[in-house]
């Protein structure tokens, strides 16, 4: 044979290093393809618990060694990894082999090309010899020095014929019957393959595993807590708003384009607030921000950061191409990210339809990388960017809240000579504003069970709104136990904690305690950024808040929030069709009043003006109440606040109560008298009925009061002459 020049490249030989259970370590070289197994149809046969008759079949191509189980799955592991029925992985320098208790390590060694082509020679001249039989090791060693010393002969002289005589008969003079079992190698190309094996033999998964659904789910996470991180705290600092402005104004200008490709029969499925959030600006700027992030994680690294520090790659020898494959991934990712059934093969460790598109072919690098990623990278990343807001530097660098309101109420105009606006101080509702009072609106102040109420009525009667106050909703408690439970909360509310402390009133706690109320009220997908960035990132403690405000107003935890007037008064909306009420919080310390504004579909019109009324309103605290007796033009309001008063045993009893309250009920029923409505008469005994029981209730707690018994008496007479229509009592009582 002539065998001509060869060149001295290195190439890479593989080899096993078998250990059975009493037997000595022994040592074989992988050429192309050989099998393993414990019957004499394989290459290597190992009689040992655990092993089949076919179990293992090493391949080498493209100097890549590959192993594909057939001998049963659960039974054969490389390192701590079970291999599966039928399925071909790939082995490098160091990996152990398990069956049962036989183990395998693969070694490398870099040899000369010349002496590797020696070998392959050498398994032709056992071809030639044509034998079934195992080659003894010692002759196989020996056989290996003659023939290099014959090809280095060959070369100088050219004489092949010579040499393979030459070889064929040292190889016959060394042939011994001492025989290892353990190592018999015949060429691939001579045997017959079983019909039992073709099918492995197909098969063309030479990959290893690819990451795990669990994995790529913890990654996103990850992701998350890394977009937080830059969104929030790095890119204040780089102020982007000029260049991102484009590009939200082109999107929110295809907004109508972009719904339209929802089909027609999903669209009513899709829940209102999915589509606010997709379009909301803030929201559209982290979207921006995390596949800009994304894009360039996989244009640099190859695959996503949370990935890359798991020690995933690409399967691929050539870099660049591995990069271009990835950012192709990252844009489809991004496509058929509203599709999850095309990421629905990672539940079966299979690809994904990006990386099938893209012939990528993700894996571990090994398990070292998975334990330092899961144990340091990833929770350092977690605790960064959750104790971030601790440091001093985080104060510069937080977001600082902005409320849009929901909706907007326009205050009617003032063009009518018969209305004027008059400012009003309400100690009862505790606000300060300014109302519009026409000659045809009743203002009917009440005392209801105990409490203020207002009840507005137009000069026909066929429209009544209904303004009044409840019981204060003590957050004393709930507040106190905030501190004992967020290690937050000295950092994001010094003078609130200093105050629940020490009770000592530093000038802002009470901004800190409206900040809590609005975030912990509003807290939903929208705003927990919001929430994270004042507070942190612990909820719990604050839930009770939230739920104490929703049970005491009789709410749903779902109710629509909307803040007004610079989130001192929160708004809460109900969904009754037939009766419609507002409830208002004003916020003016730990005791929030309840404040409800309750109106019929045909009242809407005069809500309106109501609404407007107190929405357009200030909180104020009692030491803003002016004096009764400092009061020159008497109204609704200030007769309310006196009837209030007059429950309150701890106050002096006003002055001006019996007569002011006398004169403002008789003008008012001497004006329903000339318009003659029925509804307004009944409305004023009603209204009478509850300010008696509220006299009883104050000469209860008061003691025998002379000025509260003439009052009782001034009322009851009204109230008489109002249901026996009197007309001549108010001709001849004139106050």
């Amino acid at each position: 044979m002539n065998i001509g020049r060869r060149k001295l490249a290195k190439v890479i030989k593989y080899g096993l290093e078998i250990k059975v259970p009493k037997e000595d370590k022994q040592r074989i070289d992988i050429l192309e393809n050989i099998t393993l197994g414990s019957s004499d149809r394989s290459d290597i046969v190992i009689e040992a618990e655990g092993v089949s008759p076919l179990h293992l079949k090493f391949k080498i191509e493209d100097e890549v060694l590959t192993v594909t189980n057939l001998g049963g799955a659960g039974n054969t592991k490389v390192g701590r990894h079970a291999l599966g029925q039928g399925k071909t992985y790939i082995l490098d320098k160091g990996d152990k082999i398990t069956i049962g208790k036989t183990t395998l390590l693969v070694t490398t060694e870099k040899v000369e090309e010349e002496e590797f082509e020696v070998q392959e020679e050498q398994e032709e001249l056992i071809e030639d010899e044509g034998t079934e039989e195992a080659i003894p090791v010692a002759a196989l060693e020996d056989s290996d020095n003659e023939v290099a010393e014959e090809v280095d002969q060959e070369e100088e002289e050219g004489e092949a014929e010579e040499y393979e005589e030459e070889e064929e008969a040292e190889f016959e003079e060394e042939k011994t019957s001492t025989f290892v079992r353990i190592r018999r190698i015949l060429d691939r190309k001579s045997r017959s393959t079983p019909q039992s094996q073709s099918k492995f033999k197909k098969s063309k998964n030479n990959y290893p595993p690819i990451p795990g659904f669990a994995f790529r789910i913890l990654s996103i996470l990850i992701n998350a807590f890394i977009l937080f991180g830059i969104f929030f705290y790095v890119l204040p600092l780089y102020p982007i708003d000029k260049e991102i402005q484009p590009v939200l104004d082109f999107i929110l200008s295809k907004k109508e384009l972009l719904l339209s490709l929802i089909p027609p029969e999903i669209m009513p499925k899709i829940p209102a607030t999915v589509l606010v959030v997709i379009f909301e600006p803030l929201y559209l700027k982290i979207a921006l921000a995390y596949m800009a992030l994304e894009l360039a994680f996989h244009f640099l690294l190859g695959t996503s950061l949370p990935l890359f520090l798991a020690g995933v790659k690409e399967f691929s020898s050539n870099i660049f191409v591995a990069r271009i494959k990835a950012v192709i991934r990252c844009v489809l990712g991004f496509i058929t990210w509203p599709f999850l059934i095309f990421d629905l093969p990672l539940l079966i460790n299979k690809r994904t339809f990006k990386e099938v598109l893209t012939f990528s072919h993700l894996h571990y690098r090994g398990p070292a990388f998975k334990f330092i990623s899961l144990f340091i990278f990833y929770p350092a990343i977690i605790l960064s960017v959750i104790l971030f807001p601790l440091l001093p530097i985080a104060e510069d660098l937080i977001v600082k809240r902005t409320v849009t309101e929901t909706k907007n109420i326009v205050k009617p105009e003032l063009n009518s000579e018969d209305e004027f606006v008059r400012t009003i101080i309400n100690k009862s509702f505790s606000i300060k504003t300014k109302f519009e009072l026409k000659p045809g609106l009743y203002v009917i102040p009440s005392i209801a069970a105990g409490y203020p109420q207002m009840t507005f009525m137009d000069n026909d009667g066929k429209r009544t709104v209904k303004m009044k106050i409840s019981k204060g909703i003590d957050l004393n408690p709930e507040f106190k136990k905030i501190p004992e439970n967020d290690f937050y909360f000295a950092k994001s509310s010094p003078k609130l904690n200093l105050f629940l402390k020490q009770e000592k009133a530093e000038e802002g706690f009470e901004d800190e305690i409206n900040s809590i109320i609005v975030d912990t009220l509003s807290l939903s997908l929208l705003s927990v950024h919001q929430f994270i960035l004042n507070h942190g990132p612990f909820f719990k403690p604050y839930l009770p808040i939230r739920e104490k405000l929703f049970e005491k107003l009789g709410r749903p935890a779902s109710s629509q929030i909307i803040y007004r007037n610079r989130e001192k008064i929160l708004k809460i909306e109900s969904r009754e069709q037939v009766i419609k009420t507002n409830y208002y919080l004003p916020l003016i310390g730990l005791v929030i009043p309840i404040v409800e504004i309750e109106f019929n579909k045909n009242s809407e019109v005069l809500a309106s003006k109501i609404i407007t009324l107190y929405e357009d309103s200030s909180p104020v605290k009692p030491s803003m109440v002016p004096s009764f007796d400092d009061v020159d033009e008497w109204n609704g309001f200030l007769i309310l606040d006196m009837l209030t008063t007059m429950l309150d045993k701890s106050k002096p009893l006003p002055k001006a109560l019996a007569k002011e309250t006398y004169k403002y009920f008789f003008s008012m029923i001497k004006k329903s008298n000339e318009s003659k409505e029925s509804k307004m008469d009944r409305t004023l005994i009603k209204t009478f009925k509850e300010i008696d029981l509220a006299i009883k209730a104050a000469i209860k707690a008061r003691g025998e009061n002379r000025q509260l018994s003439d009052f009782n008496y001034s009322m009851n007479r009204l109230q008489k002459a109002l249901e026996d229509k009197d007309q001549a009592f108010f001709q001849m009582n004139a106050p």
